[in-house]
């Protein structure tokens, strides 16, 4: 974690100020028309596509082992 010289943005390594845990990951995608997705997405975003098709992914996951630190830096 203190290797950071590939970032292209600083971190703030020591004012975190919350910690948690990922598990259970599902990461599911599927294609889909843009048509069919444009009524759901603003009109100022652009839809990318890839041959045709947009991709609408899901992910799903459980947050465990979470709590904050170091609140009062933030106060």
């Amino acid at each position: 974690m203190r290797d950071i010289a590939h970032c292209p943005w600083s971190l703030l390594l020591n004012n975190f100020f919350m910690r948690q845990s990922w598990r259970y990951f599902l990461f599911t995608h599927w294609p889909i028309p843009p048509e069919r997705l444009r009524p759901h997405i603003p009109s100022s975003l652009e839809i990318e596509t890839y041959n045709r098709f947009a991709c609408l992914g899901v992910v799903v996951f459980v947050m465990e082992e979470y709590t904050f630190v170091d609140c009062h830096l933030y106060q």
